[in-house]
This record gives C-alpha cells, sequence and structure tokens, in this order.
C-alpha cells in the first residue's frame, strides 16, 4: 500500500488517470518453493485442494459454521486455518469465534514477544482469547446472549431466555507447509480426522462427552461446585446445565454453563502425514451416521476419481443427510501431497 501511494505521489500533477496492475504472490500452497525445506521426508508441503460445504438438516436454523482461511506473510510464516464450529442454542458463539479465530492466530503470530511460541500454543493461546471474550461479552450472568458484530468486530450482551446461552463445539486442523506438520484443536464433539492414501485413519480427534469425564464432574460437586452429575438415559449420556441437557462436557459456553462444569479447554495435537493424505473436519451431524471408516473410505474413492474437495465436502453432507442425521452437517476437506 505503501508503495502505491508512492507510485500516485510521483506522477505529474497532469496527470488525470492513473492506472494500477496488482499481482498476487503465487500461494504456497498451490505449489512447492524452493525454499520451503520439510523437517523429514515425509513433510507436508504441498495443499494440493481445500473445499468445504454446510447443509441445513432436520434443524429450524442453521447453527454450524466454518472456516478456510490462508494466512500469509508474517515472519515467513504461512498457514491454511480449517476448522468447524456445531452452535447450539443460537449462532452467536459458533460465529464469533469462525469470525475471530484467523484473525486471532494473526495477530499472535504478529506479535514479536511470540517468535517463540510453537504452532500448538498459538493455536491453543487463541482459542483461549476467543472464548474469554465471548464469556465476558456476557454482563447480566445467566440471562445474556453474547452476540459478535464482524462489522464492528465488538461483542454485545443483550438479555434472553433463562440459561438460554448460545455455545459451541470446535475442531480446527491448522496446516504449516514450511514445517510440514498439521495442529489440530478439538473442543466438544465435532471431529477432526487424516486419511493415509490407502484410505486408513492415521489421525482422529476424542469427542468430549459427559461419560468421559465423569470424575472430573464428581470432583467438582464434592468441591461444593454447581455440577451435576451427568446420567446415562436412553443409552445416551448428558449432563443438566439450568433448564438443559449436554450431550457435551467441552464447548465455549457463556458463564452459566462454565460455572455449571461445561468447560472450553481443548486437546491440541501435532502430527505430520505422509504426502497423499486426506484432511476431514466435520461437525456431529455427519458422525451420527457416519463412522470414521466409511468416511475415511468415501474420501480414498471420490479423491481417485479426481473429485474436487469441495465436491468431496459436499458428498459427505448429502450422504449423511441420506442417511437420516437429524442434525446440520458441515465439513471441510483438504487434499495434501
Amino acid at each position: 500500500f505503501e508503495r502505491a501511494i508512492e507510485l500516485i505521489q510521483d506522477q505529474p500533477r497532469t496527470s488525470k488517470h492513473i492506472s494500477l496492475h496488482l499481482d498476487r504472490k503465487p500461494s504456497r500452497f498451490a505449489e512447492a518453493n524452493s525454499d520451503i525445506t520439510p523437517l523429514d521426508e515425509n513433510g507436508v508441503t504441498i495443499i494440493r485442494d481445500q473445499g468445504a460445504w454446510t447443509s441445513r438438516g432436520r434443524r429450524s436454523s442453521q447453527e454450524d459454521r466454518f472456516v478456510l482461511h490462508e494466512i500469509h506473510g508474517l515472519q515467513d510464516r504461512s498457514l491454511l486455518v480449517a476448522g468447524c464450529f456445531d452452535g447450539h442454542l443460537g449462532t452467536s458463539a459458533a460465529a464469533a469465534a469462525s469470525e475471530r479465530l484467523p484473525q486471532r492466530i494473526t495477530d499472535i503470530i504478529a506479535e514479536e514477544s511470540s517468535n517463540s511460541l510453537s504452532l500448538d500454543a498459538i493455536l491453543e493461546r487463541a482459542w483461549d482469547d476467543i472464548c474469554d471474550e465471548y464469556k465476558t461479552g456476557c454482563q447480566n450472568e445467566e440471562q445474556c446472549i453474547a452476540n459478535y458484530d464482524p462489522q464492528q468486530g465488538v461483542l454485545e450482551a443483550y438479555t434472553g431466555g433463562q440459561d438460554a446461552v448460545a455455545g459451541t463445539t470446535a475442531s480446527v486442523v491448522t496446516v504449516e507447509p514450511n514445517l510440514g506438520t498439521l495442529t489440530v484443536l478439538n473442543c466438544g464433539d465435532s471431529r477432526s480426522m487424516v486419511v493415509d492414501s490407502d484410505g486408513k485413519v492415521a489421525f482422529r480427534t476424542d469427542d468430549h462427552q459427559p461419560e468421559f469425564e465423569l470424575e472430573r464432574f464428581s470432583q467438582g460437586i464434592k468441591a461444593g461446585l454447581p455440577y451435576n452429575q451427568p446420567e446415562c438415559r436412553f443409552s445416551k449420556w448428558r449432563v443438566a446445565v439450568g433448564d438443559y441437557n449436554y450431550a457435551v462436557s467441552r464447548s465455549l459456553e457463556g458463564p452459566f454453563a462454565t460455572a455449571m462444569g461445561i468447560i472450553s479447554t481443548p486437546d491440541v495435537s501435532i502430527l505430520r502425514t505422509p504426502p497423499g493424505s486426506t484432511v476431514l473436519v466435520a461437525t456431529d451431524g455427519i458422525w451420527e451416521v457416519m463412522d470414521l471408516g466409511e468416511a475415511a473410505q468415501v474420501l480414498r474413492k471420490v479423491r481417485r476419481d479426481g473429485m474436487s474437495a469441495a465436491d468431496a465436502a459436499k458428498t459427505l453432507c448429502s450422504m449423511a443427510l441420506e442417511k437420516g442425521t437429524r442434525d446440520n452437517v458441515s465439513a471441510v476437506v483438504v487434499y495434501i501431497d
């Protein structure tokens, strides 16, 4: 921008029209560059394709959000941020997380103090910052919803129903080609997985469901916290939070649900993937009717058939709807060479 201003100012005052032609630098995700040196022979250097799809299921509204965002030119780091956010009781939390996360990652990388931070620390810090912003946006304790205004970039609280505060799960994968790594953050029951070239599941995140955190809730109750012990009814585990029953033990919530034991602490993993891998991030509407193995085989087939990543995401969402999922469905697919 400064160079463009200099060019304009250098023109003769008699000039009435000036044309500027701007060329975008080639993306590191489109082709391999000579300055990218993987740490080992299995380092990820090329993202061949990327795409996403979302569909409303049998719900009255679509509360899912996704992010597919490239970050370039910061301290010689380039990132792809791919994630899904499954909102509930409204869209405020999912919208805030999906819209704020890429910018917060960018801001942290740009800070001089973060030069020594690894990507997993950066991603976790960005998520924690967004969770704190969202929770402080609720100023009226139990009766508020934090509404994010993307144009103004602010969070505003307003009165809502009893305990009805929007929340969201999150599953996010960041790809850093120049280091050949994937960093995965997961909070809730949206899920990320990596499929190798043979269609086998090389990595998957763990769902945060109440039955897996019985001890944490028990310890909280013993400590005098206002937690409720999760219960299993009709083969499904739920934990009572005010007037609602939650199927997850971790997600981004307002102050009330947080005080009741629904925490936003994520799992964060770092891994390498061999060439030919496919990354899938999807909300639980897909996992309600498809298991990991089936999704992996679908991705292997459609990729070998030459289907784009966007069409692969659409295919998975369509299959989930045909199988009768009751939830909204969203998927992000990334092909790695």
